[in-house]
């Protein structure tokens, strides 16, 4: 009798160290990664990797430079393109690795100049908080972006 409590006791504290280090490796930000499940690029962001891309390039040769970027990622898919005259929408779904869970990305180029200007923004499909995978998923994206351009 004593065993199977041992054991079971064992399991329970073997689960919970599990799910406290997923939560210690995963969560850069506490007061924000366990509430908010949505994370978009802005002109002031304290990380400067989210803040929006402007490139020298036009909408349509961004957009496609964009694209082939994408086709390199692990997980990525785009599922639509919009074209308008006044700006470009690409749809990315990212799917994470070890549940499935699917997160929405959506990049927005507009004229900008001589060149354009891309901004984006990641919402996960299910859940309260993302544990910091939608700054993850445009760090990802703009990362790769920005070493594909000139």
């Amino acid at each position: 009798m004593w065993i199977v409590l041992y054991v079971g006791l064992g399991l329970v504290v073997a689960l919970l160290l599990a799910i406290a280090l997923i939560l210690v490796t995963h969560v850069e930000d506490w007061s924000r990664d366990l509430t908010i499940n949505y994370a978009a690029t802005s002109d002031d962001a304290r990380d400067e990797r989210l803040r929006p891309i402007h490139a020298a390039t036009g909408p349509a040769e961004l957009a496609a430079a964009i694209v082939r970027c994408v086709e390199g990622l692990p997980r990525w898919q785009l599922v639509e393109r919009t074209d308008k005259p006044t700006e470009i929408t690409l749809h990315f779904v990212r799917t994470t690795g070890l549940v499935g869970y699917k997160d929405d990305i959506r990049v927005r180029i507009v004229p900008a100049g001589e060149g354009s200007r891309l901004t984006a923004e990641s919402q996960s499909r299910v859940g309260k908080g993302d544990l910091g995978q939608n700054p993850r998923n445009l760090r990802e994206l703009l990362g790769a972006i920005r070493a594909s351009l000139p």
